[in-house]
Parts: structure tokens; C-alpha cells; sequence
């Protein structure tokens, strides 16, 4: 039938049903309520209209038909993972729906929601019932939708029903609609206050304890902290794990500059569960929060706490190469640099090698020389040898200071690169030997070790050789002029390396090969002790007492890890192994052998050190010192043997405390030096007292630039330096006139030797040549023996030729009538 015209006050203006499902509607075809305005055409049923705007018809609760509400819609799905916080909302959207499901638009909405406990939920039972606060019921908008913003619940963890319900209409009519919820347990970087709330640490707290009832506040020291489970380590600084509260200072601070505001996104992005309350922005996904100690890949937060070429515990290994390709090598203890080209590399070692090599080998010609001279003169002028021994220390200090990480000005830097470089071809000085070595098995700190082994042996074996070498070409030239004059005396000694008359050839290469050993050992005798003591040297990383979370830390093995590798715990394993195997007996070669050897030689002496046998084969040993002090050699190499193992076996102390152990040693041995003036000499006393002396002064400024509490300005650091450099170069300007004036007095006597000598052999080449002529004439002349008047004449040259020379002749060798071994 048409129905035109009807009005209503709110909705059903043909028909208001309390029950759609008993009514039936025909509309040129059967169809439900909820059709009607969709299938009715305008022509039955036209101007039918409520109160409301009509365009509201098309949202539902219709123009023509209407009824009651009859059922309740919630637009949320079903909540897991709430944080019973009181600060997490709950919003819910809320739809009613009439009987032909159209959304109800008219009336007064009101619904309120409530909490249920699951059946299944375990902690039913707990003696805390959920509680629902804050906006629990709302009334719809023009529209119809009931929105709710600010309800918020209080449960312990387990599972819950909201239950959401119209308090204005009977349930048989409106049945209540629910959602299942889950509230969580408290997770990383939460507390319980109380069981019904877990509460996220603010800033400058953490906590690693979900049923920790409070935070813990402050921050660990030297370590920030952005709230929840945030912990990152100060710049400078390194912890072992993500969740270590031990923050251990670098040894090299600026190996310990990765970027931290990465790292604690790196850590809020890794710990989920602080998504839900709001605290994060957004979640990087270029970081990988579980990754081993010494992971060398740069998305692992192990790494990306190292500054670009470092990596490892402490930021102490060095990255082989990096994205870019890029080579690093180990140039310190605990430092790194990009490495140079390969074949610079490789010439920059060889040339330190040679010329390591030339200065032995003048060292060995000078000491034997000046043996030979105090043996013939019965004095004890050892001034050459003893300006070389006074150099070769201050190289040898200087560059062990120079492995202390000490924070110095530039100028003290390169004063160490300076002396560093004498020993470039047995440390790495400002060329690292990492770039040589190729990847394999063995890890780069034992070929290292091996490398810096295995070059005092080479020099001393070329060395050797080369003695060798001299000495069977003497014996040979020896054996070929024996029969015709005695040895040359008017040369030089070291210029001719002439034996003493009274020592016999093998006793002279015995000598020779002891004055190498001994000049090898001295000048390598660092560089051993280093070694030897490096295979035991550990550095301690995590500390576990008075550290909340010690169960935290990853490096925290009671004996350290190996200096030079710090992925290796000290005394188990392959460390255990190479230091029992190698460390043992270099030790005992470095520290009782080495010091000890220069006095055992000469024990059985010491009764009759100013014999000619004593002073021709030993006396290179002692003649610088007073009788008294003939084992003072031995002195000098235990105060070696001690500032050397001070500086490494102290590497796990604080600069500052390894610094001034080392101090100690020197002032010691400085001491002892001015108080008992073992050295026979006054100048050769004053030459050691200078240059222990120079040495003390650049420890003590060194000391000096370990500013803890940053009292000193740079300018003053930089003025420090500038002394410390001076203080050094004058010394060091003060030896090279010394050694200059020395050596040119040596070049002189030799310059005027060869003068005569090629003078003499001018004159006297004349004189036999006119006389080979005028034999020969004769020879032909006469009709005697022919024999004979050879066997004269080969006596009459080899006499010239003696006479050349400046010697006499030998009747034992050329007899009066000219027959060879008369």
C-alpha cells in the first residue's frame, strides 16, 4: 500500500516495531526491515519524515521504519600485551545497532563497559581483582557512536573479558558484546611496585629485574641511560653486554667513540615490550643487539660501540678491513692505523733492517778496535764504544716510554716515533706489521710475536757470518804472506782488523763471536724482554664486585685477557698453551741468562782482570768500569730487565700508576748510578748521569700530561712538551758532537795512513820495476843455471815487494842467497 506524508519525532515514520523479527513488510516483493528504504520506490512511500536531518535515514535507524536497539558492536579487536601501568589507555568504539541492524542515531546512548576475570586466568585466585578507572561509560554523539578515550585498568597479569553493556536497556533486550584482554607480566627495563602495576624506569634509571619493586637510580657510573632497560656506556668506555652495568674505561679512550645516541636506539628498539607505553618513536632496524663480543659486523652493537677501526673487548683489536675496503694494522699496545701501501711498507723495513744491520756491525768494529787499543796501550780509553752504548740506551728507553698510552702533546709524540723507528724492524713503530701478514690460522699477535722472535736471531746469524767471513779471508791472506813478512803494524787496527800478536786465530774468532752475541743481545735485549713478558701480560675487563648484574657480564675471566689478542682468556687454552711452551723458557733466557751472562764470563777472571789473556779476550766487558765494578755490565741490563717488565706487566693499571712504577725504576737505577760511580772515566760517568737524566726529566714530564682532573690548559701541555723535546734534542745534539769529534779523529789517522801508504807503494813500484828490468838483463846476459837465477830473482821481488810495505826481510823466509825456505 502507499503511505505518503506521516511525520515521527525520532525515527519510523511508516512503522516504529519493537520486534522486527515477528513483522513482515511488502514492498512489491517481501523484504526485511532493514531493505525497506533500499527497496520501496519513492512512489508507495514518499514524504515520510522525523524531526531529525533525513540524510541521517541513510546511516540507519531509518525514515520510513525503525525499531528498538538490539545489539551492541565493539570496532576493537582482541587486546594481548596491556601494561597494567596507569598510563596505557583502553579506547573502545561502540556501535548499537537496531533490529534490522541499522546503527541506532536517536535517543539516549549510554554504555559502560566492565571487567571480568577469565576463567582460565592463573592468577585468579591472587587476592587482586581487576580494577576498571577513568572513563568507564560514555553517551553517543549525533551519530550514534559511543566513543571511549581515557579508561585505563589495574589487573595483575592474566587473561580478562570487557564486557560492554547498555545500563539504560534490559540485557534480554541488548545483550552485553566482550573482548577478550591479556595484561602482561613486567618485562626488561620495568618494576612491580605492586603485582597489579609495572612501571617503566624514567630516565637516568634502569632496571634489568621485572619483579624488582623499585628501580635502581642513579645510572651506573660512566653510563647513561634513557630510561627502561637503557644502558650505554660513555664515550671513552665499553661493558662487555647490552645489559652490563660495569662500564671498564678504554686503555685507548679514543678507540671508544662510537656514536651513543645509536646505541640507545639500538637498545629501545631491541626491547619491544617498552613499544606499548608510548616511549618510542620509531624502531631502527640497523642494529643487532645480540652479537658476540668481537663481532665485526657493523650492524652488531658490539661494534658500534668502537670508533671505525677498532673492534673487540676494550675496543682493542684492530679491524682488518672495513666496508670500504680499507686495511688496519696494531702500531701500539693499543692502537690502530690504516695501513700505508704494501710496498711502502716493505721498503720502510727493509731499510730500517739494513741499516739496524750497518750499526751492529759498526758497534762490533768499534768495540773491537777499541780493545785491541787498550790491550796494546794498557789503557782504558773505550770512549767510541761507550758514546754508542750511551745512545743505544736512550733509543731503547725512549721508545719503551713511548709504548705507555700516555695522552702527550704531539711533539713528545713524535720524539718517541723518532726513537721508535731505530727499532722499526723489530717493533711497529709508525708502520704497522699487521699489513704484511696474511689472513690464516694463526692469529696475527702470535705471528707478530714470532716476527719480533725471529729478527734478532736473522741479525745475528748475518752477523756471525759475516765474522766468519772476515775471519777466513784473514787466515787465508795470512797463510799467503806468512813466508814473506810479518803482519802490517802500521795500520790501523780496526781499519785491517788485525789480531794481537800473542792470540791465536781461533781465539780471536771466539772473540769476535762473543763481541757480536754480546752487542746483538744488548741492542735486542728490549725488544726480547717485551716479548717474553708480553705472552704473560693480561688486562682485566669486567669487574664483578660492587657491580649491580654481575651475572651480566661477558669478559669477565678472573685472569684477563692476553694483551695482544683480548679474545683470549689468560691461562687456559691456547694461551696456556703458548705460554708454557714459549713464554717459560724465553723468561728464563731474557731474565737469568741474558742479565747474568756478562758476569759469568767474567767470575773465573775476577781475581786477574788486568792479565794481557783477561784483558785481550774479555776486556771489551769491563774496561769502562772501575776494577771494583767489573760485573756492573750485569747492573745495567737488570735495571733494563726491570723498567721493561714494569711497563708491560703494569699495562692492566691506570697510565698514571704504570707511569710511575716505571718512575720508580729510573730513579733507582739514577741513583745508584750518582752514588757509586762505577766508571772508571769521569767523562764516560758524566756521559751516563746525562743521559740517565734526560731520560728521568721525559718520564717525569710524561707524568705530567696524565691530567685526571684536567687542571692543566693545553697551552701549558703544549709548552711541557716543548721542553721535554728540547730538554731531549740538546742531549741528543750533545752526543752527536761527541761522536762526530771521535770520528773524525779516527778518519783523520786513517786519511794520513793511506796517504803514506800510496805514497810508499808509488816510490817503491818505481824502484821495482827498474829493478825487475835490470835482473832480467842480466838473466839473459849470463850462462849460468837458468833455475837458479829464477829462484833469485822470484827472492829478489818478494824482498822488494816486503820493503814496499815498510818491513824487513825474514832470513827464515828468503835466505841471503836467494833460495825460497832456507
Amino acid at each position: 500500500m502507499a503511505i505518503h506524508g506521516n511525520f515521527a519525532s525520532d525515527a519510523g515514520a511508516v512503522m516504529f516495531s519493537t520486534n522486527t523479527s515477528t513483522s513482515t513488510f511488502s514492498c512489491n516483493a517481501q523484504t526485511s526491515a532493514s531493505k525497506l528504504t533500499s527497496t520501496c520506490p519513492a512512489s508507495l512511500w514518499s514524504n515520510n519524515t522525523v524531526s531529525k536531518n533525513t540524510t541521517l535515514a541513510l546511516y540507519g535507524y531509518g525514515t520510513a521504519v525503525a525499531s528498538l536497539p538490539a545489539s551492541i558492536v565493539l570496532d576493537v579487536a582482541p587486546m594481548t600485551n596491556y601494561v597494567s601501568n596507569g598510563n596505557v589507555k583502553l579506547p573502545l568504539t561502540v556501535y548499537v545497532l537496531d533490529q534490522g541492524g541499522l546503527n541506532v542515531t536517536s535517543g539516549t546512548l549510554r554504555a559502560s563497559v566492565s571487567v571480568a576475570t577469565a576463567g582460565n586466568n592463573s592468577s585468579s585466585g591472587n587476592g587482586s581483582d581487576p580494577l576498571l578507572y577513568g572513563q568507564t561509560e560514555a553517551y553517543a554523539d549525533p551519530f550514534g557512536v559511543i566513543t571511549i578515550t581515557d579508561m585505563m585498568l589495574s589487573a595483575v597479569p592474566g587473561a580478562y573479558t570487557l564486557m560492554v553493556s547498555l545500563p539504560d536497556y534490559p540485557t534480554t533486550q541488548v545483550p552485553p558484546e566482550s573482548r577478550p584482554l591479556t595484561v602482561r607480566a613486567c618485562t626488561l627495563g620495568e618494576v612491580q611496585p605492586s603485582n597489579d602495576t609495572c612501571m617503566t624506569c624514567p630516565v637516568t634509571t634502569y632496571s634489568f629485574t621485572p619483579t624488582a619493586s623499585k628501580c635502581i637510580a642513579p645510572c651506573p657510573a660512566n653510563a647513561n641511560s634513557s630510561g627502561g632497560a637503557t644502558v650505554v656506556p660513555a664515550l671513552g668506555y665499553w661493558h662487555s653486554a647490552p645489559n652490563s652495568t660495569y662500564m671498564a674505561a678504554c686503555p685507548n679512550g679514543g678507540a671508544c667513540q662510537g656514536d651513543r645516541s645509536a646505541l640507545l636506539a639500538c637498545q629501545n628498539a631491541s626491547y619491544m615490550p617498552l613499544m606499548t607505553s608510548g616511549q618510542l618513536q620509531s624502531m631502527p632496524n640497523n642494529c643487532s643487539l645480540e652479537s658476540a663480543v668481537d663481532s665485526t659486523d657493523q650492524l652488531s652493537y658490539m661494534r658500534q660501540q668502537c670508533s671505525p677501526d677498532y673492534y673487540g673487548p676494550l675496543c682493542a683489536l684492530c679491524l682488518r678491513q672495513d666496508s670500504s675496503g680499507r686495511a688496519y694494522g696494531r702500531t701500539g699496545t693499543w692502537s690502530c692505523q690504516h695501513c700505508r701501501h704494501r710496498g711502502t711498507i716493505i721498503a720502510a723495513y727493509a731499510v730500517s733492517f739494513v741499516l739496524v744491520l750497518l750499526f751492529l756491525m759498526y758497534t762490533i768494529c768499534v768495540t773491537i778496535r777499541e780493545n785491541s787499543e787498550a790491550w796494546e796501550s794498557d789503557s782504558h780509553n773505550t770512549g767510541g764504544a761507550e758514546l754508542i752504548r750511551v745512545v743505544t740506551v736512550w733509543l731503547q728507553y725512549m721508545s719503551i716510554l713511548g709504548n705507555v698510552n700516555i695522552p702527550a702533546p704531539g711533539t713528545v709524540h713524535w720524539m718517541f716515533s723518532v726513537a721508535s723507528f731505530a727499532f722499526s724492524s723489530i717493533t711497529s713503530g709508525s708502520l704497522s706489521l699487521d699489513c704484511l701478514i696474511r689472513a690464516g690460522p694463526l692469529r696475527p699477535a702470535l705471528k707478530r710475536l714470532l716476527v719480533h722472535l725471529a729478527v734478532p736471531v736473522i741479525n745475528l746469524f748475518l752477523l756471525s757470518a759475516w765474522q766468519l767471513l772476515w775471519w777466513s779471508r784473514s787466515q787465508l791472506r795470512r797463510a799467503q804472506t806468512a813466508f814473506v813478512t810479518n803482519p802490517v803494524q802500521s795500520a790501523p787496527a780496526a781499519f785491517v782488523h788485525s789480531a794481537a800478536p800473542s792470540q791465536s786465530a781461533s781465539a780471536e774468532l771466539r772473540q769476535r763471536l762473543l763481541v757480536t752475541l754480546l752487542a746483538v743481545l744488548f741492542y735486542y735485549y728490549p725488544s726480547l724482554l717485551t716479548n717474553a713478558w708480553s705472552l704473560f701480560a693480561c688486562y682485566k675487563v669486567d669487574r664483578l664486585s660492587g657491580v649491580t648484574y654481575p651475572q651480566n657480564s661477558r669478559a669477565a675471566w678472573a685472569q684477563g685477557y692476553w694483551v695482544s689478542d683480548m679474545t683470549l682468556p689468560c691461562f687456559t687454552g691456547l694461551h696456556l698453551n703458548g705460554s708454557m711452551a714459549l713464554g717459560v723458557p724465553l723468561l728464563f733466557l731474557v731474565c737469568l741468562v741474558i742479565p747474568l751472562l756478562p758476569a759469568l764470563l767474567l767470575m773465573q777472571h775476577r781475581t786477574h782482570l788486568d792479565s794481557p789473556f783477561t784483558r785481550l779476550r774479555l776486556g771489551f766487558i769491563y774496561h769502562p768500569y772501575k776494577p771494583s765494578f767489573w760485573y756492573w755490565e750485569t747492573i745495567v741490563l737488570v735495571q733494563t730487565l726491570a723498567f721493561v717488565a714494569s711497563q708491560v706487566l703494569a699495562i692492566s693499571l691506570d697510565s698514571y700508576f704504570q707511569l710511575a712504577i716505571m718512575l720508580m725504576v729510573l730513579l733507582v737505577g739514577f741513583a745508584v748510578l750518582a752514588h757509586l760511580q762505577p766508571f772508571d772515566s769521569s767523562l764516560a760517568q758524566n756521559k751516563q748521569v746525562l743521559g740517565a737524566f734526560t731520560i728521568l726529566a721525559t718520564a717525569v714530564g710524561c707524568l705530567y700530561f696524565i691530567d685526571v682532573n684536567n687542571v692543566a690548559s693545553d697551552a701549558g701541555q703544549d709548552a711541557a712538551g716543548i721542553l721535554v723535546l728540547i730538554v731531549n734534542a740538546w742531549f741528543v745534539l750533545w752526543l752527536t758532537a761527541l761522536i762526530t769529534k771521535a770520528s773524525m779523529a779516527d778518519v783523520k789517522q786513517r786519511a794520513v795512513w793511506l796517504w803514506q801508504t800510496s805514497k810508499t807503494i808509488s816510490r817503491q813500484s818505481s824502484r821495482v820495476y827498474n829493478r825487475l828490468s835490470s835482473s832480467l838483463s842480466r838473466a839473459r846476459s849470463s850462462d849460468g843455471s837458468t833455475d837458479g837465477k829464477s829462484s833469485a830473482l822470484i827472492g829478489r821481488f818478494l824482498s822488494l815487494v816486503q820493503t814496499c810495505f815498510g818491513g824487513r826481510s825474514n832470513s827464515a823466509a828468503v835466505s841471503q842467497d836467494g833460495n825460497l825456505f832456507a
